[in-house]
């Protein structure tokens, strides 16, 4: 058998995790909906950048079935790095 070239997973952030669950989106929606103004706006924030076609005047009005799973990871990193804050600073 031939050695063929590795292929490189740089680049692929979503594409090769996991897909999220449903139980998965559902924490995500409920920490979404704790956020602050100011957070939720920057989580809005993301959202539009990453799928511009994607209208919701609000965090808890999104539909995480239609949104792409690197949109997805990338709210929850941002969530969890709020979270990580609250809990050094209590």
């Amino acid at each position: 058998m031939p050695n063929l070239p590795k292929l490189s997973t740089e680049g692929l952030e979503g594409r090769t995790a996991k897909q999220m669950t449903l139980a998965d989106m559902r924490k995500l929606s409920n920490d979404l909906n704790n956020l602050s103004g100011n957070q939720a706006g920057t989580a809005m924030q993301i959202l539009k950048r990453r799928e511009p076609e994607f209208v919701a005047s609000s965090p808890n009005r999104m539909n995480f079935a239609f949104a792409e799973q690197r949109t997805l990871r990338a709210l929850r990193k941002y969530v969890d790095k709020i979270k990580a804050k609250k809990s050094e600073n209590s």
